[in-house]
């Protein structure tokens, strides 16, 4: 099962041996007990390999009845073998599931959202398998009628269906990829941000060389162009909002603090784009943020700089991630205690994110970073430099208006595209309108390239835009 390029196992090698171990020994299971120990079995090594706690509960007692097992967030009803040859047997395990997570709600005093539902059902007779998920309306609530889910399957028991059930295993156990979790976890007010942000101007401060001054030299130029005569320095509103929620001195430079707080914005984005890059390759037992918190220093410095010349994206295909970028200049400064601790901290707390939130609900994903920058930067600051946001809400609204429905044929452009927000939506469309036309999803990705397109003056929100599809 080892993967000797990375030595770790990859969700289909995990997905493909679950399915090969429990297939032949189908004929064999008499009763749903039967089932479930040999089921449960096999999943604990992968369970151990995926790093999952807790441990699993058996007959777990429920308002509405007793789990057969319950996996963290997951729960899993046995039946008989082949039961599901029935739609009868289908409905009443459905049933049952939709209990089960509706009770578990109450239990837990939560409302019922992580990336869809904070619980997901699994009906499973060893010959197939079906998923019961939240579909009702977005809003927190702990009441939830049984028209508020929907059954996904049943699917064969292959590899697939073994792939889906083993993400949602691990992603239930791990912080959700989303907008909010980013925002709450990175944003100005979080330990992280005031530490990091602060190791970067320390950095910048007292640690600089020449080189650095070229780097910022070049971002006060662009961003001259894109800003405008807002841009300057000195003590006024903007300066002031920007240090005080760094805990910096309000004497700071406030364009010391604004590219310092892009810097630690830019290489938050390179760490959530090498995560999802590397999700599928190294499988969901590996992250590359938990890497890079414990590696040696010297292995860090190798890390980082592959990262900063694009190496990282390069290497699979992706040539145009980073350009020209100016944000690597804290490279030059690693020899900082501070700063090394503070990007040892960006990746303690990325690596307790699940990137399979992509894979599981893009919907929760899409305009990942927005919010996080609005929060990073105040509004004071952003509207007095002229950055507004379109919200997802009125972006929806001008693709409905200009008629885009999604037809990989045509081509959409977005010349100011800020984070993404039009792009993504417009891509969420074409593969949605590519599906319904059976098109290859090749071709679907061919078009896409294609035909999508958007540019920016901001490096800083074209790095973000790119980010952003990348999570879709």
């Amino acid at each position: 099962m080892r993967n000797t390029e990375n030595n770790h196992v990859s969700i289909t090698q995990l997905a493909d041996s679950l399915v090969a171990k429990i297939k032949p020994k189908l004929s064999q299971f008499k009763t749903e007990e039967d089932l479930r120990i040999a089921f449960e079995k096999i999943l604990e090594p992968i369970s151990r390999e995926l790093g999952i706690r807790p441990e699993p509960k058996y007959e777990k007692s429920i308002y509405h009845g007793r789990a057969d097992a319950l996996h963290g967030q997951v729960v899993i009803e046995y039946e008989p073998p082949c039961a599901f040859r029935t739609n009868k047997n289908i409905r009443h395990a459905f049933e049952q599931l939709v209990g089960y997570i509706q009770g578990l709600s109450k239990e837990t005093k939560e409302t019922l959202f992580l990336f869809g539902t904070k619980f997901v059902g699994v009906g499973f007779d060893g010959e197939k398998i079906f998923f019961v998920n939240y579909v009702g309306d977005k809003r927190p609530k702990t009441e939830l009628d049984a028209e508020d889910f929907a059954i996904r399957g049943p699917y064969d028991f292959a590899l697939e269906s073994a792939r889906t059930l083993i993400t949602y295993l691990r992603a239930l156990a791990r912080l959700p990829l989303t907008a909010e979790n980013l925002a709450n976890r990175f944003g100005p007010q979080s330990e992280i941000a005031q530490k990091g942000v602060s190791a970067f101007v320390d950095a910048m401060v007292n640690w600089s060389n020449p080189r650095v001054g070229v780097f910022f030299k070049e971002w006060k130029r662009l961003f001259g162009i894109v800003y405008g005569e807002q841009f300057g320095g000195g003590a006024d509103k903007k300066t002031a909002a920007l240090a005080e929620i760094y805990g910096l001195p309000v004497e700071s430079d406030f364009q010391v603090i604004l590219f310092c707080v892009h810097t630690y914005f830019a290489l938050l984005m390179k760490l959530i784009s090498a995560e999802l890059l590397l999700l599928e390759e190294t499988g969901l037992s590996s992250s590359f943020s938990s890497q890079l918190l414990h590696c040696t220093k010297e292995n860090l410095e190798n890390q980082l700089t592959d990262i900063e010349s694009g190496g990282i994206y390069s290497r699979r295909g992706i040539t145009n991630f980073l350009e020209g970028d100016f944000f690597q200049w804290y490279l030059e400064t690693l020899s900082s205690p501070r700063l090394e601790e503070a990007i040892r901290e960006i990746a303690r707390g990325l690596s307790e994110f699940e990137p399979a939130t992509t894979i599981i609900d893009p919907d929760s994903t899409r305009d990942l970073l927005k919010r996080l920058y609005q929060y990073l930067v105040p509004d004071v600051v952003r509207h007095n430099l002229g950055e507004y946001y379109t919200p997802d809400w009125l972006a929806e609204l001008v693709l409905n208006e200009v008629g885009y429905e999604g037809d990989i044929r045509k081509r959409l452009l977005d010349p100011a595209c800020g984070s993404g927000t039009f792009l993504v939506l417009a891509i969420q469309r074409a593969k949605a309108y590519a599906k319904e036309k059976n098109e290859p999803v090749i071709e679907t990705v061919k078009n896409i390239l294609a035909n999508i397109w958007g540019f920016d003056l901001n490096p800083l929100a074209v790095i973000a835009a790119r980010t952003n599809t990348n999570c879709i």
